[in-house]
């Protein structure tokens, strides 16, 4: 458990990197928690014998027995809200939040993008194009825009759409090569975007709809946030 605890804590719940690093783990950690529960087994079977008859005592049996099993409870549990925390989507008022305390970074950002209107992405360790150098973008001030990205708290950066009518700011992403992909960000619009919503949260596709969705929610004057599905 506490193997499969730290798979998802280290592929950031991504269901691919779950999977592929899980096979690989998983034996480990049925291999070191069988040692260390023999190992404990053997520590605590001296204090379960009845020192004058040598015989195991029911009672603290039973009671060994209860903690090894509310343990795994309780770790099964966390492991459970984990997994269900960092698959959904976090709250509109968490992003609006980060955006009241960060709008001045958004916008500078936007500044620099108008300038570098070739470079499509940036995000934590590539570029679109992949070596900004061609289009006149150093790597210097790529660095300046991962700094700001970061502080900005969108790590996993931005994409311009299309002469910058639309720029995407990834806060929150999930999914794989495998499976449908949803995202959920700030976009800056310079054409005002056909399906706004008063709230964002909750929003799901409907079952069995298998097309691209994005739908946004007004902050203020070219802002928005938006909610994107990509079916697997």
């Amino acid at each position: 458990m506490i193997a499969l605890f730290a798979t998802v804590m280290l592929t950031h719940n991504e269901p691919f990197g779950v999977i592929f690093i899980g096979m690989l783990i998983a034996p480990l950690g049925l291999v070191f928690g069988g040692a260390m529960g023999a190992l404990a087994g053997l520590q605590l079977l001296p204090h379960l014998r009845d020192q004058a008859s040598g015989r195991v005592r029911t009672k603290k049996v039973t009671l060994a027995a209860g903690i090894v099993i509310s343990g795994t409870i309780i770790l099964i549990g966390l492991l459970v809200w984990t997994v269900r925390i960092g698959s959904t989507p976090p709250s509109d008022q968490k992003l609006l939040s980060n955006f009241d305390k960060h709008e001045a970074i958004f916008n500078k950002l936007i500044d620099m993008i108008n300038i570098d209107r070739d470079l499509i992405r940036v995000d934590e360790d590539w570029t679109d194009p992949k070596n900004p150098e061609t289009i006149g973008v150093s790597a210097s001030r790529i660095s300046i825009y991962r700094r700001l990205l970061k502080d900005a708290r969108v790590p996993r950066g931005f994409q311009s759409r299309g002469l910058m009518v639309e720029v995407d700011f990834f806060y929150w992403m999930i999914g794989s090569a495998i499976s449908s992909d949803i995202s959920k960000g700030y976009a800056y619009l310079t054409v005002p975007p056909l399906e706004v919503l008063v709230s964002l949260d909750g929003y799901r596709p409907e079952p069995g709809r298998d097309e691209v969705i994005r739908v946004y929610r007004h902050i203020r004057g070219n802002w928005y946030l938006f909610y994107e599905y990509i079916p697997g």
